[in-house]
């Protein structure tokens, strides 16, 4: 997906939640092994077409800021008859520069802050969006 940030969504929940998701969007659910030290719950793989999926990854927690902060901040959003949170863009920006400065896997060039023409580094796009709120 050029130009994307992720190509997947972020849940922040539990097992139940893998199950639910897969439950209700005809999903095949894999689980993280226990014990891990990662923050993946499990991971959710919803086909759209024969050709294309999405991936919904449920995370226990997020590096750097706590859980019911998050939470705290989520607005709600209705869609038809469902119902979610969604992360405050503030809590957004936080949680991806606390994972550029202390996730080793994400400093890489996608990760890094730039304003070069046509660059859609996660820092940039996420700076972007803080200053839309502002």
């Amino acid at each position: 997906m050029p130009g994307a940030i992720s190509d997947d969504a972020d849940i922040l929940g539990t097992r139940e939640d893998v199950l639910a998701i897969a439950k209700n969007t005809q999903g095949a659910s894999t689980f993280q092994p226990q014990p891990s030290l990662s923050a993946l719950v499990g991971h959710v793989t919803i086909p759209v077409s024969d050709a294309t999926y999405v991936n919904v990854d449920v995370l226990h927690r997020l590096v750097g800021i706590q859980s019911a902060q998050v939470r705290d901040h989520a607005a709600e959003v209705g869609l038809e008859e469902i119902k979610f949170r969604v992360m405050h863009p503030i809590d957004v920006l936080i949680s991806r520069i606390e994972n550029l400065a202390n996730l080793p896997d994400k400093q890489n060039e996608e990760g890094v802050f730039t304003d070069a023409p046509c660059h859609h580094g996660r820092g940039t796009v996420h700076t972007r969006c803080f200053r839309a709120f502002c």
